[in-house]
């Protein structure tokens, strides 16, 4: 057993120094993180530059025999549903990665699944755009991209066809173009639900333990890059459209899916991979068919103490061969009583965090509704209600570093104190409550203007304020909410936490759409959420004033 642990040890330090000279200066893994960034990235275009487009190609082309109102309607409930889909299996995504085949690979089957969603959902767009649907006259104009409205009361639109592609119709039958377009985008949603809970993981699993400061704050810079991806597919992609086409912008979708799959394989050689914990639910607690330093490792001192006290007992021979096995089955139920309890007090946590998220995907929808009220010129600039969130995405990333490495050190040096993830999940539901507190204060203003849609007297930059509070929140909330999950979670669950986090994102978008369906004024809607945002920070700083880290 000694020369196997020896030659492990030492093919772990060749293992060190051939990523040692991939890490660049200072231990920092920049080979593996080029690529995982690089993926993170060219997925999180794929995914937000499709969100952008998607209703108005659901009722463009699927929709558009059902009418325009039911279209709307029906486009609408198509991208919720995408949405929800992919949020709600960040559970099993942390799963496979914590239990069944490790962060790596699934990844790698995510990836696939996301590259083969987008190429199904951009073949059946061009299909779609060789033929006019059945329920609409000819159009003598295809190369207008428009409204052809004929006799009946349906909308019809007068499909683009792209120069970019050949006119070949395949004769595909409506309802199998339908199966292909639901079938891409479920396995799109399922392949993102799963490796988009899991990325800021991988990451900071490329860090050795004496980097703690650097895998600290490798959360912020995966955040900060993530949504620079979101902003080039929420930005660009609707720009993209009016420019080449809805068929060439969903196969840029298509490519950058398939790109960013490649990357993240090529850099296979250089990762850092922990093996799934496929023993049981709660962490390597068995002592049987696990060897005893596994154990030490990954376990609390509480579990550590009981497995030194088992072996103790199985080395004096004062159990026999039955009664050992049963004390080890005592012990792994020991053991999982103290796994789950370590994951009681993250649930006190992350529960009052569904209200903000509900508060924060405001800015999608109200917030645009609040914008088409006002003047949305600034001088000959056109500054349209649905490019605003684009602009939040930016304050994001600027505030991102000026957070990090300045606001922070500093408060640390002012105040002779360190600032705990608490205090910073507590800041930004502070500012959540006082971007909406502003938005609600400006909405009792436009109440009383006339409605003149983009021509108010009130100018749209009036909701940067709003937005920049909002975006503080997002920063302070957001990324601290990877760290605290990553570092909080029992070393076998971290995936499975980092999961539960994303799933109170999911609560939120369900809470909203509730809200939503109450027959409330605008004014009204955002006083609540104030309120809301505000009981919950109370009750939020109440529940967690005494919170004790798990770890340093």
């Amino acid at each position: 057993e000694s020369l196997d642990a020896s030659a492990d040890d030492g093919a772990n330090v060749q293992e060190e120094k051939r990523r040692g000279k991939a890490s660049g200066s200072g231990g920092y893994p920049f080979g593996p993180l080029f690529f995982i960034i690089t993926a993170a990235v060219s997925q999180s275009y794929a995914a937000t530059g499709l969100q952008a487009i998607l209703e108005l190609y659901f009722v463009r082309f699927l929709y558009v025999c059902s009418g325009k109102g039911r279209a709307e309607k029906l486009g609408t409930s198509s991208v919720n549903t995408f949405i929800a889909i992919y949020q709600l299996f960040a559970l099993s995504g942390g799963f496979l990665a914590d239990k069944v085949i490790g962060n790596y690979m699934t990844q790698n089957f995510s990836n696939v699944l996301i590259a083969l969603g987008a190429c199904l959902v951009s073949f059946s767009s061009w299909q779609l755009t060789v033929r006019e649907p059945s329920c609409c006259p000819p159009s003598p104009n295809l190369t207008s991209l428009g409204l052809a409205l004929g006799n009946s009361s349906i909308n019809c639109t007068a499909l683009q066809k792209d120069i970019l592609l050949p006119s070949v119709d395949l004769h595909i039958p409506p309802s199998l173009n339908m199966v292909l377009v639901i079938l891409g985008l479920l396995l799109f949603a399922v392949g993102y639900g799963h490796t988009n809970t899991i990325q800021s993981v991988f990451v900071a699993d490329q860090f050795s333990d004496e980097n703690s400061k650097a895998k600290k704050r490798s959360f912020s810079w995966y955040y900060l890059f993530v949504n620079v991806g979101s902003l080039a597919g929420e930005g660009g992609m609707p720009v993209l459209r009016q420019t080449v086409g809805f068929v060439i912008s969903i196969l840029t979708v298509a490519g950058t899916s398939v790109a960013s799959a490649i990357v993240f394989f090529a850099g296979v050689c250089l990762y850092r991979r922990k093996p799934p914990n496929k023993l049981h639910l709660c962490g390597r607690c068995s002592t049987r068919d696990t060897k005893k330093s596994d154990c030490l490792a990954s376990n609390s001192s509480k579990e550590t103490d009981l497995l030194l006290r088992s072996d103790d007992k199985t080395k004096n021979g004062t159990k026999t061969e039955a009664k050992n096995g049963q004390h080890s089955s005592v012990i792994t139920r020991q053991c999982c009583y103290e796994g789950f309890r370590q994951l009681l007090p993250l649930v006190g946590v992350f529960a009052p965090l569904v209200v903000y998220w509900a508060v924060f995907f405001q800015q999608n929808s109200t917030w645009i509704v609040q914008g088409t009220r006002m003047n949305c010129y600034l001088g000959t600039l056109h500054l349209p209600p649905d490019f605003m969130p684009s602009i939040e995405d930016l304050m994001v990333i600027l505030s991102i570093p000026l957070l990090d490495y300045v606001v922070y050190p500093h408060l640390e040096r002012v105040l002779h104190t360190s600032i705990t993830s608490i205090h910073k999940l507590a800041c930004g539901m502070v500012c959540a409550a006082l971007s909406f507190l502003m938005s609600a204060l400006l909405q009792l203003y436009l109440r009383e203007a006339p409605e003149q849609s983009c021509h108010g007297d009130v100018n749209i930059t009036w909701q940067l304020p709003q937005l920049f509070l909002i975006a503080l929140a997002e920063v302070l909330v957001s990324v601290t909410g990877l760290e605290f999950a990553y570092s909080q979670a029992p070393p076998g669950l971290r995936n499975i936490v980092t999961a539960m986090w994303y799933i109170t994102q999911s609560l939120g978008t369900l809470l909203n759409a509730a809200i939503a369906q109450i027959s409330i004024s605008l004014t009204a809607q955002f006083f609540i959420y104030t309120a809301l945002m505000g009981l919950v920070t109370v009750a939020f700083v109440a529940i967690n004033r005494k919170y004790k880290p798990r770890n340093s």
